[in-house]
């Protein structure tokens, strides 16, 4: 669950990631030798670097014709040394992912400060083409039998779960995942995944666990001055639109009783 400070905070999440990212034009100076000294720029919080290299197969054309080539990319990633958070660069592109989510205003300080020590290094990057904000809650609430892992109706709005009453034997459900792309308003778009997963597919569901998958962007290019101010009104989207797919069922869990 995402929360600012004018917003319901609950005693624990089931967030496994929230990721901030930004697109921009591509920058040739952002290499490996300018990922070491991002880190150092970041502070002694931040301990490691590391690449990972992507190879990829481009096939192009239409009707019969076609021609193939080979794509490759690196990523340069900066581990915090409490593995809470990871920094990644690429030539068009700076993310930071956090996988021990407490609340939006410490996310939000840490954001400011990868931002700041990120555009002092490339100065050239004075507009941004794509912002992105999204938080991945896996809500996980232990095993049992079918039945009881696709009962959702006191914990989740029967808007998003209805499609599971379809199916009168839950042991032949294996899976039930749903996307909605919605353009929010004129700066915000949504993408919208939810459902039940089921990580032991294709085997029948025992895991009580259900994803609510929210991905806030938008589609024009902005000044990197005003990323932050977008940001925060992503999350307060995001805020809004989780509070209205649960039910107080889990936000007693939530609260711990």
């Amino acid at each position: 669950m995402s929360a600012s400070t004018e917003n319901k905070k609950y005693n624990k999440n089931f967030l496994s990631q929230v990721i901030y990212k930004v697109n921009f034009v591509a920058v040739d100076s952002i290499n490996a030798e300018s990922a070491k000294e991002l880190k150092k720029k970041l502070g002694e919080n931040y301990t490691t670097v590391s690449d990972i290299k992507q190879r990829g197969l481009i096939i192009e054309g239409s009707g019969i014709e076609f021609t193939t080539r080979h794509d490759s990319n690196t990523i340069w990633r900066i581990d915090s040394e409490a593995n809470d958070y990871a920094i990644e660069l690429e030539k068009s592109s700076f993310a930071v992912t956090c996988s021990k989510y407490t609340d939006f205003d410490a996310f939000k300080v840490v954001i400011e400060s990868a931002n700041k020590a990120f555009f002092e290094m490339f100065p050239v990057i004075d507009k941004v083409e794509r912002l992105g904000l999204r938080y991945i809650n896996n809500i996980n609430l232990g095993n049992g039998s079918p039945e009881e892992s696709l009962n959702w109706d006191e914990l989740i709005s029967e808007k998003l779960v209805s499609e599971l009453s379809f199916i009168d034997d839950k042991k032949t459900i294996r899976r039930s995942m749903h996307s909605l792309a919605i353009a929010f308003d004129g700066e915000t778009q949504i993408n919208f995944n939810f459902g039940v997963f089921n990580n032991l597919f294709p085997s029948e569901v025992i895991n009580k666990e259900f994803i609510l998958d929210f991905d806030a962007f938008n589609t024009f290019t902005m000044q990197r001055d005003s990323v932050i101010a977008l940001l925060v009104k992503y999350n307060e989207v995001i805020t809004e639109l989780f509070e209205r797919s649960i039910k107080d069922g889990l936000r007693e869990a939530m609260d711990g009783h």
